[in-house]
């Protein structure tokens, strides 16, 4: 069916891998779907730098934030974790531990904060934290100051704040920030040097997209010479996302983003599973590949391994193995197949 699909559109072709093997690669996003994309990217040989939302206003990282004035510091420990070489040390920074008048709270996040109060630039206590880890890479909080997101959805309606967003079942048309924010100078360095930029993967409405409402972000992410490539989520979020195809998220991504110069998403990453027909709709320039990227156990979760192969191949990236194991031998490739603005698959699927 995958064949006949690709077959059935005109002036199908094959989409070479990428002459100019990326030797910098930056994320942007937040969550446990930023954190399966560094664990991915440190089996690949090249240089990591993670740009992270500071939106974040629940749980831990929430009382954190209102406590000291810092921005969040729960996806910066978990972007530094997955990134660390010190894996004994990651694994103490990821414990949860009783902390007397606040209950469980994050090792990881105490230690972040409390540096944060002697120094007072999360960037600062990041990199301290990065050489502690032996981190892999850079990890780049998208603001130095806390920021509050707004939801406005087609009716009007305008919910503010991360948690609130997420619980009160709203479908975002736009999102924004409330408060006047400065783009992390590092963050914007490390776009304009990138040789290759993945968007995503993760919660698309407060995770993907709010380091773009801070001014300056946008601007850098468009005016880079870097690809830019846009890993579709696996799982709808609820209301948030319910219905959105791939082309739905390609459109609301190009939308908030509001360029009067510069140039937006190139390439789609898609799971084999999660291709559908809006593929179709995307912009002749915008290349689509698709394989195998879903954990087994976790069906709503990208796999780091089979994410790590997949981007190797697309992206001519030597695999280098999981940290603190020798990389494997190398398989046989599967059979591919086409769409015309790209490799679409690497297996039969069928569109319902």
């Amino acid at each position: 069916m995958a064949a006949q699909f690709a077959a059935g559109i005109p002036g199908g072709h094959r989409m070479a891998v990428v002459k100019d093997r990326p030797k910098s690669i930056v994320t942007i996003g937040g969550g446990h779907g930023q954190t399966n994309m560094l664990r991915a990217l440190t089996m690949l040989e090249c240089e990591i730098s993670a740009i992270v939302a500071v939106s974040d206003d629940g749980g831990c990282s929430g009382h954190l934030r209102r406590k000291y004035n810092m921005p969040p510091p729960g996806d910066i420990r978990r972007c530094l974790t997955a990134l660390a070489q010190q894996r004994g040390i990651a694994e103490l920074f990821e414990s949860r531990l009783s902390w007397e008048s606040m209950g469980q709270r994050s090792f990881g996040n105490m230690i972040l904060s409390d540096v944060f109060d002697n120094v007072e630039n999360l960037q600062v206590v990041s990199d301290i934290m990065a050489d502690c880890l032996d981190c892999r890479g850079r990890v780049l909080p998208a603001s130095l100051t806390p920021c509050t997101i707004s939801a406005r959805d087609q009716s009007g309606k305008v919910v503010v704040g991360e948690t609130r967003i997420a619980q009160s079942g709203i479908k975002p048309h736009r999102i924004g920030a409330l408060n006047n924010q400065q783009a992390n100078p590092h963050a914007v360095q490390a776009l304009a040097a990138a040789d290759l930029i993945i968007v995503g993967p993760g919660s698309f409405y407060t995770s993907v997209l709010p380091p773009f409402t801070i001014p300056g972000i946008a601007e850098a992410f468009a005016l880079s010479p870097a690809r830019r490539v846009l890993m579709i989520n696996l799982a709808e979020e609820g209301k948030q996302t319910e219905g959105m195809r791939i082309f739905d998220y390609f459109e609301s991504f190009t939308a908030h983003l509001d360029l009067a110069v510069g140039r937006s998403i190139d390439t789609v990453l898609v799971d084999a599973l999660s291709m559908d027909r809006s593929v179709v709709w995307l912009p002749e320039a915008v290349k689509t590949m698709a394989a195998h990227l879903r954990r087994a156990s976790d069906p709503a979760s990208h796999d780091p391994l089979l994410t790590a192969r997949a981007l190797g191949r697309w992206f001519d990236l030597p695999f280098i193995g999981e940290l603190g194991l020798p990389a494997p031998q190398p398989q046989v490739a599967q059979p591919r197949f086409d769409r015309p603005h790209g490799p679409l698959m690497e297996h039969p699927f069928s569109l319902s």
